[in-house]
């Protein structure tokens, strides 16, 4: 990884590799699902696709994003919104400066420390489980 999206989920900086980001995008109108998982906040209309917004706080019980941005990142092949709190910034990473840690459940693949906070790089293959990616799929 040489560069990186860090953001925030709640309190929680965490990053991804840009190479997995497709947009940023502004705040959408978003429909709600029924009966859909709580991670899916609902789903929004973008160009010629029917996108979920999956709450990354919900799935992973972090403090509750109910605003903040979203951004889009291709998993197989559909295009998903990940909402989080804020965006922050692109930062350049050295694949010597991740660390592995405990993270417990969260689907990291290390955590980099920047002005000695630590930054959670999120692994985008094992936040969508084969489960997960079924119930988007029936949404998309």
């Amino acid at each position: 990884m040489k560069y990186a999206l860090l953001f925030r989920v709640g309190k929680t900086q965490m990053a991804l590799d840009v190479r997995c980001v497709s947009h940023v995008l502004k705040e959408m109108e978003i429909t709600q699902v029924p009966d859909g998982p709580d991670y899916v906040e609902g789903v929004f209309a973008h160009r010629e696709h029917i996108i979920s917004v999956v709450r990354i706080a919900g799935k992973y019980g972090l403090d509750a994003v109910t605003e903040g941005r979203l951004f889009l990142v291709t998993v197989e092949d559909m295009l998903v919104a990940i909402r989080v709190t804020e965006i922050l910034n692109v930062i350049e990473v050295n694949e010597s400066e991740i660390k592995s840690g405990d993270t417990g459940d969260m689907p990291v693949s290390g955590i980099l420390t920047r002005d000695g906070k630590p930054i959670m790089i999120l692994d985008l293959d094992r936040i969508f489980s084969k489960k997960d990616r079924k119930i988007l799929r029936a949404l998309y």
